[in-house]
């Protein structure tokens, strides 16, 4: 089990984290899998429009996590191919370890009252009939 101050540090490095974006967590991981990606192969992938990737990924890259380059495409002029950086995948890997050490702590959290979660999650479904979700 995490102590606090391995807790408080988790919470302050996703607070300040430029991947707090699902989208930008999302480019990292397709990124550490794949290494690199056409432009328009994350954004089919993630399902974004092409401004909304472009403006994540300028994030990215001026927080140095991506790397983007062009590749002479005969005929169709130039791809943009965007690269994870050696500092972009300690990155994504610090933030991945954040949410390990909440999610063992939350874990914990749950061990110690007694429940198996099956409690937060008959919670959640009386929410959701309240709300009129299903």
């Amino acid at each position: 089990m995490p102590g606090e101050e391995e807790i408080r540090r988790a919470l302050e490095l996703l607070r300040r984290s430029p991947l707090q974006s699902p989208v930008r967590l999302a480019v990292m991981l397709l990124l550490a899998a794949r290494h690199s990606m056409e432009f328009s192969d994350l954004q089919r992938a993630l399902g974004v429009t092409p401004g909304n990737l472009w403006s994540h990924l300028e994030k990215l890259r001026k927080a140095g996590l991506v790397r983007v380059r062009y590749r002479p495409w005969p005929g169709q002029g130039p791809r943009m191919i965007v690269e994870a950086t050696g500092e972009g995948l300690e990155a994504l890997f610090r933030h991945l370890h954040a949410l390990r050490v909440l999610e063992e702590a939350a874990g914990s959290g749950r061990e110690e009252a007694g429940g198996s979660g099956a409690g937060a999650e008959e919670e959640a479904a009386r929410l959701r009939r309240g709300s009129g979700a299903v």
